[in-house]
């Protein structure tokens, strides 16, 4: 169905829904190939370059979806790369160091 919101929450957190669903649908033949998750980055790359949403959307469609060894490998090498463009991370309300949560 069509939902109007940019996110959608799962267990609180929240995900960037269009790339979600793309990457669920890449998935829906068994696996992600290579080919997709370069497809799903560049989506993700729009803008202002990956957000720490889309980084959390594509780390979650990682652990929850099934990659061929290739794309996982190529996905986790470019999440690794992608830094989160703001200096701070909002958690439950209270902001990080953005930089010292990735360590």
């Amino acid at each position: 169905g069509t939902h109007s919101s940019y996110y959608k929450t799962i267990d609180g957190k929240k995900y960037d829904r269009e790339l979600l669903e793309a990457a669920e649908k890449y998935a829906a033949d068994g696996q992600i190939s290579k080919a997709e998750a370069k497809a799903l980055l560049e989506d993700a790359a729009d803008g202002k370059g990956i957000t720490g949403t889309e980084k959390d959307t594509l780390e979650y469609a990682l652990e929850k979806l099934k990659f061929t060894p290739k794309a996982k490998e190529y996905m986790e090498g470019q999440l690794k790369s992608a830094e989160p463009k703001s200096y701070y991370k909002i958690i439950d309300g209270v902001k990080h160091d953005a930089s010292l949560l990735r360590e």
